[in-house]
C-alpha cells in the first residue's frame, strides 16, 4: 500500500495493529539492546562507589 508523502515513513518497517475500529501505522519500536547500542557510553564517574553503611528499612 501507498500513502500520500504527508504520512509516509523514515523506515522501511512500521507495526500495524487494530485500535477499535482504526487501523493504525506506526514507525516499528527498536528492541531496548539496540536502544543501549546507540547511547553514548557512560562517563567513568557517572555511579561512584559508596562507602556509606546499608540502609536499615522496617519489614512490614
Amino acid at each position: 500500500m501507498r500513502l500520500p508523502k504527508e504520512f509516509r515513513f523514515n523506515t522501511r518497517e512500521v507495526e500495524i495493529y487494530r485500535r477499535g475500529n482504526e487501523v493504525v501505522l506506526r514507525e516499528k519500536a527498536q528492541s531496548l539492546s539496540r536502544l543501549l547500542e546507540d547511547l553514548p557510553p557512560w562517563p567513568d564517574d557517572f555511579v561512584e562507589p559508596s562507602d556509606a553503611p546499608p540502609q536499615e528499612r522496617e519489614v512490614p
